[in-house]
């Protein structure tokens, strides 16, 4: 209920302009809309009350890997700095290797990591890397390990395989898959952009570009 979430945030921002939490939460459903230069406002301004909030972040980083890998790179550091104990900075790093076309690089990282991020990594950069059938099977055990719907969905969009891709986002559709907020965010998903079931199914999904215009954002 995107029209709800804007009213309480929109109203939790008047009682507390500067908390940080409600910026990002803001910066998310602005997100959701694929209006990235808002979000990332959102979140740069939530940074300012709490710089070493790893929530945002971290969203800031996902933000910036479709435009801006160095910002991202930057933002790793920062994490790494905070938490390093943390996943999160080798994960987002293996992402930007991969989107600045260093699958190699990619794929020896996500080798080095378990479960779906690993898989879901791998599954990319060994498709880019022309190791189809490799690239299979790691779909495959992305399925096995609980991988959302939504992120099955990335790697054939990747691949440019249309059908597969609408196919998993109908998927996730379906089982309510909480990864479709941020479907206009991730980036292999520019290659369906021009394609005709692209709008409609941001219609079926309530962020279509109309829907943002009747929130007001």
């Amino acid at each position: 209920d995107f029209a709800e979430a804007a009213r309480l945030i929109e109203r939790a921002l008047r009682l507390e302009p500067g908390n940080p939490s409600v910026l990002n939460a803001y910066g998310v459903l602005n997100g959701a809309f694929g209006r990235r230069e808002a979000m990332i406002s959102y979140y740069k301004e939530a940074l300012v009350t709490d710089p070493v909030a790893m929530s945002v972040l971290g969203n800031l980083a996902g933000a910036y890997l479709n435009t801006d890998t160095g910002e991202t790179r930057v933002l790793i550091e920062r994490i790494r700095e905070i938490r390093p104990d943390s996943i999160t900075p080798t994960i987002f790093t293996g992402f930007v290797e991969q989107f600045e076309g260093n699958a190699e690089v990619a794929l020896e990282m996500f080798s080095a990591m378990e479960g779906v991020p690993g898989a879901w990594g791998r599954a990319m950069a060994l498709w880019d890397l022309g190791r189809d059938e490799e690239s299979d099977a790691a779909i495959l055990e992305m399925a096995a390990l609980g991988a959302d719907p939504v992120q099955v969905a990335t790697v054939y969009a990747n691949r440019d395989d249309h059908d597969k891709t609408f196919e998993w986002l109908e998927r996730g559709y379906e089982e309510q898959d909480d990864s479709l907020i941020e479907v206009r965010m991730f980036k292999p998903m520019e290659n369906v952009y021009e394609d005709p079931r692209w709008e409609p199914f941001l219609e079926k999904l309530g962020v279509s570009d109309g829907d943002a215009a009747q929130l007001g954002l």
